[in-house]
């Protein structure tokens, strides 16, 4: 079989979006890319990359430090969640469940329920900026979970939810963990081995799916 390597060519972007929209070749991606995947998305992928430093498209990087946020961290770590939540889910969104989301994240309030033993959050950080959170209750419920944009499919859903899971003191007398997955995650959710338990619902203007991962 011959094959030649070349760079992206914008006729690729069928091609592109052909392929990855094959579950068995999405399955085993990284997290963060969007199902179903387009055109549109395979052509500013190609874009990106046809633009990039070709001295820099590969490099190997080393891997985010998670450690658990403090109360120093939390209005940037909110910052990131409300600037992903705009641009990926809310457009999914009635005007009320924005305004619910955006309370639900007032920094106060994430302090709040810090110091009261609530929430658990962790975060990962390149160079002391964070760029991804999970936030999780004591029965295992994930309240959120977002990353950069700038750092989608690099594993850190994935690094920050083993996290979670390697802490033993956290997960003790557990069997599941569970997430109301917004119509965007679902897929980053499945691929980290959530299935749904029930259909989508919305409440107070929130669309969510029901999921769990079964430890």
């Amino acid at each position: 079989m011959n094959i030649d390597l070349r760079e992206w060519k914008i006729e690729d972007a069928p091609d592109l979006a052909a392929a990855i929209n094959n579950k068995k070749v999405l399955d085993n991606l990284r997290d963060g890319i969007p199902y179903p995947y387009t055109e549109k998305d395979a052509k500013e992928f190609i874009t990106a990359m046809r633009s990039a430093d070709k001295n820099a498209q590969y490099a190997v990087l080393k891997p985010p430090t998670i450690r658990p946020l403090d109360k120093d961290d939390v209005i940037s770590a909110m910052e990131l969640v409300l600037r992903i939540f705009m641009e990926f889910e809310a457009p999914e969104y009635a005007e009320e469940g924005v305004a619910e989301f955006q309370a639900f994240i007032e920094p106060s309030t994430i302090t709040s329920k810090m110091e009261s033993g609530e929430f658990l959050l962790w975060g990962a950080f390149y160079q002391e900026r964070v760029v991804g959170i999970i936030a999780i209750k004591p029965s295992l419920h994930i309240s959120l979970m977002f990353v950069d944009k700038q750092y989608h499919r690099r594993g850190i859903a994935r690094r920050l939810f083993d996290t979670v899971l390697n802490c033993r003191n956290v997960i003790n007398g557990h069997d599941r963990v569970t997430v109301n997955s917004s119509p965007y995650a679902v897929n980053v959710y499945r691929r980290l081995g959530f299935q749904p338990t029930g259909t989508e619902q919305t409440i107070n203007g929130l669309r969510f799916t029901p999921m769990e991962y079964t430890l």
